[in-house]
């Protein structure tokens, strides 16, 4: 019967159409520098350790496992300050409406001043600088300065001006605090700011009056930010999306930025969806997996105003994460060597809810497949297959999450991608992404050996695991943005995962047209196949 299902999707004559903002018309660029050993911190902060869990062939000859823990300071590399690192009322970073986390990208170039002058800040006569060339800063706008420092990161020596850690010492631009005022005054609509120094702040501050006048505006900063001279200065959608700590005051952060190949870009009037459960003490994580351990660092008002800081333990694979191909093959690409554009592609939603409320154990079966295929079309290029089971409901309480409170995993029950749906996708849509499921697994629990991660993560596909909400996007339509922490040698990484929906569009199914001649070759193809 599989067989002849296969054949069937073969014959499907559809129509659809492009979404805004990504595809072969669009630009799309990776604004973070990898994590690694190199990755730049303020000084006292703590830097990147990441300790080998797992690296073996758990399932026999051929079948490699690997897993690691990692340790980092909340502000380090590409990173996102929360309003509550300046402000004891402000948000932290769990807090921080998606909505503010995707910007109208406005990059202002001071790279020429700054090459002659380290000490350089961008001012409000920089802003009237960029408005009389591109028109209004607009609402919604993320102002990014460009001072040519990211063509220097991740060398020390060239970043802060010095090898020292006496921050006296160190020499870099940042954002002028009256073009603070004058942004918050004129322009209070933006969502934040960014630079590609370690500092909002010039290197030569003392009073860090930048940070704390953008955080009692309510508004983020970013750091380090990568990439900048191949951003345009207007036009580009900007997507930031950190690890979503729930009490971060700040958090590495994956940006990166969209726009349209020779064209303006139009307003867009998408919705977006947040997939993605946050960071803290609930997090759940597999079993042997060490659960999520924050530090405080600093929250206090010992500088004369209100600093906080912390850093973090956690396993790679908790919470709404990423599988990488390595996780199960030890060849496989790295979290951080995933191509962007892998990482946004077209949502397929896989409904198998109701069938789940029922049995714990089911599975997503190539019967479902088709059944998708047969209401909107081949699974696209690009696409990442998606499981909504429901269990976006139970997270993150673990007994209805796993069934069971202990820790045997004979004991788990929840649902997840069958063998033979896995080998399918692999074999006949073999230009899919990746596959994804709302529960903590990509086979169902009650799964022998794990197949599904061992057909799918060796062939160069990644996995998504508890990702949330599922139930909100359409079956078919929207399309998904999984921006993980770049872990140079990541086996996996937390995620910050999201959906955006067309205008018009709702969780209701997307159906395609299908042609007359299709109906016709599928009645036959049935009959024929003694399907009906």
């Amino acid at each position: 019967m599989d067989r002849a299902l296969c054949f069937i999707t073969t014959l499907l004559l559809v129509t659809s159409s492009a979404t805004a903002d990504f595809g072969p018309d669009y630009e799309l660029k990776e604004m973070t520098h990898v994590v690694d050993e190199k990755t730049i911190y303020w000084p006292g902060n703590p830097s990147l350790e990441m300790t080998q869990l797992v690296a073996a062939e758990v399932f026999g000859p051929g079948s490699w496992v690997e897993t690691k823990k990692f340790c980092s300071a909340e502000h380090g590399g590409t990173h996102l300050d929360a309003p509550y690192h300046f402000a004891e009322t402000g948000d932290k970073v769990a807090d921080i409406p998606l909505k503010n986390l995707i910007s109208k990208a406005v990059i202002i170039n001071i790279s020429e001043k700054a090459s002659q002058d380290h000490d350089v800040r961008l001012t409000v006569e920089d802003i009237a600088d960029w408005e009389k060339k591109h028109g209004r800063i607009p609402d919604e706008a993320l102002v990014v300065m460009n001072s040519g420092w990211h063509k220097k990161y991740p060398d020390k020596m060239q970043v802060f001006s010095t090898l020292e850690n006496d921050t006296a010492k160190f020499h870099f631009p940042g954002f002028h605090p009256d073009a603070i005022d004058w942004l918050l005054q004129n322009r209070p609509k933006i969502h934040g700011i960014g630079v590609d120094t370690p500092s909002t702040d010039f290197g030569q501050s003392k009073d860090f009056q930048t940070h704390r006048k953008l955080a009692a505006g309510g508004k983020y900063g970013l750091e380090n930010v990568a990439n900048l001279d191949a951003i345009p200065e207007s036009g580009a959608t900007i997507y930031t999306l950190p690890y979503k700590l729930t009490n971060g005051t700040g958090a590495p952060v994956h940006i990166i930025a969209s726009w349209p190949k020779g064209g303006k870009q139009l307003e867009d009037f998408s919705s977006y969806v947040d997939l993605t459960h946050p960071f803290g003490l609930n997090t759940i994580y597999w079993v042997g997996n060490p659960p999520f351990e924050p530090k405080i660092l600093r929250a206090d008002s010992s500088f004369g105003f209100w600093y906080a800081s912390s850093a973090f333990c956690a396993a790679e694979h908790g919470g709404t994460h990423i599988d990488a191909p390595r996780h199960f093959s030890k060849t496989g690409a790295y979290v951080a060597d995933i191509p962007v554009d892998r990482l946004v592609g077209p949502a397929v939603v896989i409904d198998i809810s109701k069938r789940a409320a029922q049995d714990r154990d089911t599975a997503v079966q190539v019967s479902d497949l088709v059944a998708w295929e047969l209401r909107h079309g081949p699974i696209p290029r690009g696409a990442i297959v998606l499981m909504n089971s429901g269990w976006t409901r139970k997270y993150p309480n673990r007994l209805e999450v796993f069934g069971t409170l202990e820790s045997n995993t004979s004991l788990f029950h929840f649902p997840g991608f069958s063998a033979n749906a896995s080998l399918w996708l692999v074999s006949n849509r073999p230009t899919i992404a990746g596959i994804g499921v709302d529960t903590p697994g990509l086979d169902a629990a009650q799964s022998d050996g794990s197949p599904a991660h061992r057909t799918v993560l060796p062939r160069n596909f990644y996995g998504l695991e508890n990702v949330a909400n599922l139930n909100l996007l359409p079956e078919s339509g929207a399309t998904l943005i999984v921006l993980a922490y770049r872990l140079a040698n990541g086996t996996g990484a937390p995620a910050y995962v999201i959906g955006k929906i067309p205008y018009g569009m709702n969780s209701s199914n997307h159906l395609y047209s299908i042609s007359w001649m299709y109906i016709v070759v599928l009645i036959q193809t049935l009959l024929a196949s003694q399907l009906v």
